[in-house]
């Protein structure tokens, strides 16, 4: 007799879905790249960071703060199981910079955080799935 395995949940990877998980990917560690040196430059406190910080009006400990949001959604859009959320998170965070750009700065510069709003915007599309899984497994185990 011979034992019969469960079928697999886990789709088979089309031609098409491949690509686009190659291209997510991409995507993903090219803006991990730019959120990790973001950070960078606010956590060492650099002199163009703590000027623009100090016209937002929040003081040092919020460049610190954003530094460290950015580091870690960086570094969460690279482990698999986490880039959803990290996606998500940042998601969030670009949409209180393009915000703040508009709204502190007058928009001069307000490409720059909407180009990484799209590029967060899009890994969290596209790894929602991954999102679900993850709050799935957090409800299991709470």
């Amino acid at each position: 007799m011979t034992a019969q395995t469960a079928p697999s949940t886990t789709p088979i990877p089309t031609p098409q879905s491949r690509k686009a998980n190659i291209a997510l990917w991409t995507l993903q560690i090219i803006t991990a790249g730019m959120f990790l040196m973001g950070a960078v430059i606010k956590l060492t406190a650099s002199a163009g960071s703590v000027e623009s910080f100090d016209q937002i009006g929040f003081g040092g400990w919020f460049l610190y703060f954003i530094g460290a949001a950015e580091l870690a959604g960086g570094i969460g859009l690279l482990v698999p199981r986490l880039t959803g959320l990290a996606a998500l998170s940042l998601t969030a965070l670009m949409i209180g910079a393009v915000i703040t750009e508009v709204v502190v700065f007058g928009g001069g510069m307000v490409i720059a955080p909407i180009v990484a709003l799209a590029c967060v915007a899009t890994i969290a599309w596209g790894r929602r799935q991954s999102t679900a899984a993850l709050v799935q497994l957090l409800r299991e185990r709470g």
